[in-house]
């Protein structure tokens, strides 16, 4: 199911998608109906990538959450290479999506306020901007 921008019929632009099968959900930018450039993807578990994408494969470094939010891992290329520390996580976000307001779609905005993140039972990660990755 998408929620978001089409073009020429295909998803393209910023949008919503949730599989029905795998229960994971995409929020981010599309083009020509494929994942492309900035997006999270959040896990039936929990768990939560921060990433860009090309051709709607994860590219470059990205960051990964636990479910919980105690543990995180570095990403090349969609494949997990090492366990790091969320701080570490943090900053391989905001380098993976940006911080340029014009360029980010404000659901996906993150900013060095990132680190001042403080855990909720009900909302998972939130900063005190809003933006959160449950």
């Amino acid at each position: 199911v998408y929620d978001g921008e089409w073009r020429a019929g295909r998803c393209h632009g910023h949008g919503l998608a949730r599989e029905r099968e795998r229960g994971v959900v995409y929020d981010g930018e599309w083009r020509g109906g494929l994942r492309e450039g900035r997006g999270v993807l959040r896990y039936p578990d929990g768990g939560a990538e921060i990433s860009r994408f090309e051709g709607g494969l994860p590219t470059g470094e990205a960051a990964l959450w636990s479910p919980s939010r105690i543990s995180a891992w570095r990403l090349v290329d969609g494949a997990a290479v090492q366990p790091i520390s969320c701080a570490e996580a943090e900053d391989i976000a905001v380098r993976a999506v940006g911080e340029h307001p014009r360029n980010v779609p404000p659901s996906l905005l993150i900013s060095r306020r990132l680190r001042n993140l403080q855990q909720t039972s009900s909302n998972g990660w939130r900063t005190n901007s809003g933006w959160r990755v449950s």
